[in-house]
């Protein structure tokens, strides 16, 4: 058996990733369930397994606040749009 295979966290992390391609059918539901579990399965990974957590929960971030600040702007031109066009 390779070493990475029996490395602790590995199975960890190919459920996130699993969890974030279901979360497309499910409106990102199971990418908040994947991210929960990714930031409590880092404390006893192996550092293979560790990396690829890390980044797990660092896409997550990324795509979070990419979709906040996407609400904003949406938000922010709806009201120019009423006021400065006059356009409902």
């Amino acid at each position: 058996m390779p070493a990475s295979a029996a490395e602790p966290g590995r199975g960890t992390a190919f459920a996130v990733y699993v969890l974030y391609l279901l979360s497309i059918p499910s409106f990102a539901i199971f990418a908040l369930v994947g991210v929960i579990i990714a930031l409590t399965g880092r404390a006893g990974s192996g550092p293979i397994a560790r990396s690829h957590l890390d980044f797990q929960v660092n896409i997550w971030m990324t795509a979070f606040w990419v979709t906040i600040g996407l609400a904003f702007l949406g938000v922010i031109g709806a009201v120019l749009t009423i006021l400065l066009i006059g356009f409902p």
